[in-house]
């Protein structure tokens, strides 16, 4: 309810003033049908309607609280009615046979449209299988296409359908005298809802075989069990925490091993990046475990959650937690975390936290992986400058408590952007919030608004456009980028199943050609001193922005120790001001770099070394030799590649699996 009443505090004034027009005419029609002229009456009649439906669109939160108070839809529609009755029995153009024509619509109309919503309610429910999959063959399971949606529309379109031809039937009777209009009105709205009810009672009968659950889950366990599937990717979470899975898909098929994707929640499926590995959402726990798929000996783990467990209690299988990114937070040494069999960690930094926390994880089940996502990263020493300084800032979001200080949005934020755009002339800033930036609290939120309209500001003197602005010629591309990596989206979920169940080997990597191909469209198509913000754009990547920056402004989160793979100086942010050896101390991630307090104090000389860096190839860094250390203390050695560790890793638990299963035999 919190949500609803946010959502009506923010709703424009249009919204505002919609509601109050609906609920005034709404308590006026039944006054006026027994006392004012008919077409008064019909003009205030018509204004309910589209000030439910303008209201409906704009400020769909003002419906749900009507819907709360015993006034939804069906309660609006029979005031509507009832008042419309009232206006024809007073009619003296209206006779006895019209008031009949007038009841039988209206009553057959309601039980006509009983009927549908009874059959749309039996279709929905046999088309939501229990599991959602891609790139699962289900042919098998013979589910036809779902109902085009002009025939399961909602109940206020129904209603209006039904409502709308009675009423202009009567409407024409009282101007003419003829009662015959009313009847063919109410034959017009039966006819219509008629008709719907005909179609769904067919879709009814070539869904009724989905009926059965344990059928539709067996079907589907023994075609993923047929690719007998060694690693599972497992993953639960918010729809805005998909990120953490997506990091790791490309990863995942270059595994010289089966796999499989196993997800909890419906909403995530639609939010998965693009990838060929086979997919199941099963949103029960029961149903998941009866989904058994005997030949998995390894179960990846990004997030912490506790529908984990759910997966956790599986034997003979090594549960490894492999996080969603390296960083000095700690949710890095989340006590949960003693619960897995093994800690994959990107380098030794990783290792030393959990030691350091003392929460119970025995050092012997952490392995060093490296970070395979970082292979686009190019080094300090082979990128290309830009024209003007590039400053990247790329904040962390506020955390789940108050008291961490997690980022330097409200702190920090729009004063680092102010004084950028203040003393450095020329200077392009590059602006990459969390996805979860503003989720929980307000001031970060507006933190966060503050900065982009500065930026937009900033982007309009100059003579160039918004901060969030993507050339017209780069559209057809990500569009298509789009279509290979998502599935259909007017289409029901079972369908998407269904139609998504035969993905290219080759399509991760025509994917990656293509996005590619747009970010270098993208920046080379950029003034150079426009500056950018980009927020649930899948595109461009951050770590592409890693390579077009010249430095790096941050928060203590995992984009500290993606971006040392770069090399390049960074600067991470201090909101609560602590003493610099005691923040490096805690933070070790921060020893390659700059710290910044709230007063920004000393970063006119940070950007004044780095700019003498980009001018001069000759000019000392006296802290690269430390982050070429830190690099590899935080994401391990570049040789071997950390894909070849990770894959290496992957074999290793999947024998350490199969010996404990041969011991438990």
């Amino acid at each position: 309810m919190s949500k609803v009443l946010t959502d009506v505090r923010h709703a424009p004034r249009s919204g505002h003033a919609a509601v109050v027009l609906l609920l005034i005419g709404l308590v006026i029609l039944p006054m006026l049908a027994v006392s004012s002229p008919w077409w008064l009456f019909a003009i205030v009649l018509g204004s309910t309607y589209i000030t439910e439906t303008w209201t409906n669109h704009t400020v769909p939160a003002f419906i749900d609280i009507l819907r709360r108070v015993q006034l939804g839809t069906s309660i609006l529609t029979l005031i509507r009615q009832v008042a419309v009755v009232l206006l024809a029995a007073v009619s003296v153009e209206i006779g006895q046979v019209g008031l009949w024509f007038l009841a039988i619509g209206f009553v057959v109309g309601h039980m006509v449209r009983a009927a549908v919503t009874a059959l749309l309610t039996y279709v929905t429910a046999r088309r939501k299988l229990p599991i959602a999959t891609r790139n699962v063959n289900l042919s098998i399971l013979r589910i036809p296409d779902s109902i085009h949606r002009r025939w399961t529309p909602s109940q206020r379109r129904i209603l209006f359908e039904m409502d709308i031809p009675i009423t202009a039937g009567v409407f024409v009777a009282i101007a003419t005298g003829f009662d015959a209009a009313i009847a063919i009105g109410a034959g017009v709205a039966i006819t219509i809802t008629a008709v719907r009810a005909t179609v769904l009672l067919s879709s009814a009968y070539s869904n009724r075989h989905l009926k059965r659950k344990r059928w539709v889950l067996d079907r589907v366990r023994d075609e993923v069990a047929g690719t007998a599937p060694e690693v599972a990717l497992y993953f639960t979470g918010s729809e805005t925490s998909v990120y953490q899975i997506n990091m790791w898909l490309r990863t995942l098929e270059q595994l010289d091993r089966s796999a499989v994707i196993i997800m909890r929640e419906r909403g995530l499926l639609k939010q998965l990046g693009s990838t060929s590995v086979p997919t199941v959402c099963i949103p029960d726990n029961i149903d998941l475990m009866n989904f058994e798929l005997p030949t998995i000996r390894v179960a990846l783990y990004p997030g912490n959650a506790g529908k984990n467990i759910h997966m956790l209690r599986i034997p003979g299988v090594t549960h490894v937690f492999i996080g969603h990114g390296d960083s000095d937070k700690p949710a890095s040494f989340n006590p949960f975390s003693k619960v897995y069999n093994q800690i994959w960690s990107a380098g030794k930094a990783g290792r030393d936290r959990y030691r350091v926390a003392d929460i119970g994880v025995d050092d012997a089940d952490i392995r060093e992986v490296g970070r395979p996502q970082l292979h686009g990263v190019h080094l300090a020493s082979q990128r290309r400058f830009a024209p003007a300084l590039t400053v990247l800032y790329a904040p962390t979001w506020e955390g789940w408590t108050a008291n961490l200080q997690h980022t330097s949005l409200v702190k920090i934020g729009p004063k680092l952007i102010e004084f950028l755009l203040r003393e450095i002339p020329g200077v392009r800033i590059l602006y990459r919030p969390h996805p979860l930036t503003g989720t929980r609290d307000r001031a970060t939120l507006a933190a966060h608004r503050k900065i982009t309209e500065i930026l937009d500001d900033a982007n309009t003197r100059a003579g160039c456009p918004a901060a969030t602005w993507v050339p017209e010629d780069l559209h057809p591309l990500a569009e298509e980028i789009a279509r290979l990596g998502s599935s259909p989206t007017d289409v029901d979920e079972a369908q998407r199943s269904r139609d998504g169940g035969f993905t290219r080997p080759d399509l991760g990597d025509e994917i990656e050609r293509l996005r590619q191909q747009w970010q270098e469209g993208y920046w080379s198509a950029a003034d150079p001193h426009r500056h950018h913000v980009v927020t649930k754009m899948p595109l461009p990547t951050l770590y592409e922005m890693f390579n077009q920056s010249d430095v790096l402004v941050t928060d203590i989160s995992s984009v500290v120790s993606d971006f040392i793979a770069s090399e390049k100086p960074y600067v991470v942010c201090n909101p609560a001001a602590q003493a610099p050896e005691a923040f490096q101390t805690t933070n070790p991630s921060t020893k390659g770099g700059y710290l910044l307090n709230p007063d920004l104090a000393g970063l006119r000389d940070i950007l004044e070394h780095v700019e003498k860096l980009r001018a001069d190839s000759t000019y000392e860094d006296p802290l690269l030799s430390t982050r070429r250390e830190l690099r590899e203390y935080l994401l391990g050695p570049t040789d071997p590649p950390s894909l070849a560790r990770f894959i290496e890793a992957t074999d290793e638990a999947i024998r350490v699996a199969r010996g404990a299963g041969r011991a438990t035999e």
